[in-house]
């Protein structure tokens, strides 16, 4: 995906601070830094395996249940509501793809990689809810 995106943006990403980046670079300097995420699981059934990977003591934890609409809530404040995004993880090389028409899509493919996981983390069934701290 990012060899793809790196192609998309062959001529570089110009910033303000007068440099042209790579898409990598722009990722990894600018995005990254800019983001924070909360992770949430969209499984039915709570797992020992999810207990077991996330916690370091089972009996201080807690499991919250909620719907992606009273998730998306808590993010508006009375002034200026921050720009939340909220979408399921892709897991694997075939659903991470770029779109053919990324250019011409809805996807935002500054994005696009922190919605991204190897294979391996399928079992997480995973919610992401990422805002921009960026100023």
């Amino acid at each position: 995906m990012i060899a793809e995106l790196e192609r998309l943006f062959k001529n570089g990403i110009p910033s303000k601070d007068g440099v042209t980046y790579t898409f990598l670079e722009w990722h990894n300097k600018k995005e990254i830094r800019s983001r924070l995420i909360s992770c949430w699981n969209a499984q039915p059934t709570e797992t020992r395996r999810k207990w077991a990977e996330y916690t370091a003591n089972n009996a201080e934890s807690v499991s919250i249940r909620s719907t992606i609409g009273r998730l998306t809530s808590c993010f508006h404040e009375k002034s200026e509501p921050p720009v939340v995004w909220i979408g399921k993880v892709r897991y694997g090389e075939e659903e991470n793809k770029l779109p053919q028409s990324i250019l011409r899509s809805k996807v935002n493919y500054f994005l696009y990689p922190f919605f991204a996981k190897n294979e391996d983390w399928r079992w997480e069934n995973e919610i992401r809810a990422m805002v921009n701290i960026a100023k």
